[in-house]
């Protein structure tokens, strides 16, 4: 069994996180009877935000899009193949853009902020870190 490297374990960490809050929100958006749990009322509504029409891309939840994201980054940090180095930094910087236009959707347009959502971006930013790292170093072990 291999060591593995901090950055490593930071982007599995990182993305195990994501997952988890993902599926959670891929859930919901699947199956709407499961309320989310957290408030519905002032800046703070999730249930607004996943319910907008900005949630869904050709009829995509975002939500499943982000958990195929963590799950893809997840599984390039736990198996570490030769060529991930080369996957991890465009991947990472089409999920930023992404986040970038998620929290513009949710600021400007939505007025109205969603907590798993807002983990999931943080997730997201934090895994840039370990992804910059590991594509400047092409850590190995």
């Amino acid at each position: 069994m291999t060591k593995l490297g901090a950055q490593a374990t930071a982007l599995i960490v990182l993305s195990s996180i994501g997952l988890v809050d993902s599926a959670y929100l891929t859930i919901n958006s699947l199956f709407s009877k499961v309320p989310l749990v957290c408030p519905t009322v002032g800046v703070i509504n999730c249930g607004l935000v996943t319910s907008s029409k900005y949630s869904h891309v050709f009829g995509i939840p975002v939500a499943l899009l982000g958990l195929l994201w963590f799950a893809a980054i997840l599984v390039l940090g736990v198996s570490r193949p030769s060529f991930a180095a080369y996957l991890l930094l465009p991947l990472w910087l089409a999920a930023t853009i992404m986040v970038g236009y998620l929290v513009y959707v949710e600021v400007f347009l939505l007025h109205a902020i969603c907590l798993y959502c807002t983990l999931a971006h943080v997730c997201t930013a934090l895994t840039g870190i370990p992804v910059v790292k590991l594509t400047l170093s092409q850590e190995e072990g």
